[in-house]
C-alpha cells in the first residue's frame, strides 16, 4: 500500500501534463465558430446527454439493487461522455457515416460535456454526503 501511495504521488504530475495536452489537442481540431452558430442545439444535446446518462445509469444501478443515492451519484460520475467518442467521431468522419458539420458537433458535444462534468456532479456528491449524515 506504501509503495502504491509513494507511485501515484511520483505520477500525478505527469498525469496532470497528459490531462492538458488530451485538452490542447482537442481544442485544436473543435471549430468555435461552429459552436456560435448552433449553440443552442450543441447545449441542449450535451445537457440530454448528461441528463439522460445519469438517468440510464441510475436506473441500471436500481435494477441491481443499489441504494438510491448511490445509484444517482454513480449515475452522475458515469453521466460524460467518454474520450473514446473522439475516436469514433473521426472513424465515422473517415469513413463518411458522418459529415463536417456533424463531426464538429459532436466534438463539441463530447468536449463540452467532459468539461461540464465537474459541475453536473457536484449536487449529486453533496446529496450522497448528506444522506452519509444521516446515517
Amino acid at each position: 500500500a506504501q509503495q502504491a501511495h509513494w507511485f501515484h504521488e511520483r505520477l500525478e504530475s505527469f498525469r496532470t501534463v497528459l490531462v492538458a495536452v488530451f485538452f490542447v489537442s482537442v481544442g485544436l481540431i473543435v471549430d468555435l465558430s461552429y459552436l456560435g452558430a448552433h449553440a443552442p442545439v450543441v447545449l441542449g444535446c450535451v445537457a440530454l446527454a448528461l441528463v439522460g446518462n445519469t438517468i440510464l445509469n441510475s436506473l441500471i444501478l436500481r435494477a441491481l439493487r443499489r441504494p438510491w443515492d448511490e445509484s444517482l451519484r454513480t449515475g452522475a460520475l458515469l453521466a460524460p461522455i467518454g474520450e473514446f467518442s473522439f475516436v469514433l467521431a473521426a472513424v465515422g468522419l473517415s469513413s463518411g457515416l458522418v459529415g463536417q458539420s456533424g463531426y464538429q458537433a459532436t466534438l463539441l458535444i463530447i468536449f463540452l460535456a467532459l468539461l461540464a462534468a465537474p459541475l453536473w456532479q457536484r449536487p449529486f456528491r453533496q446529496m450522497s454526503s448528506l444522506a452519509e449524515g444521516r446515517n
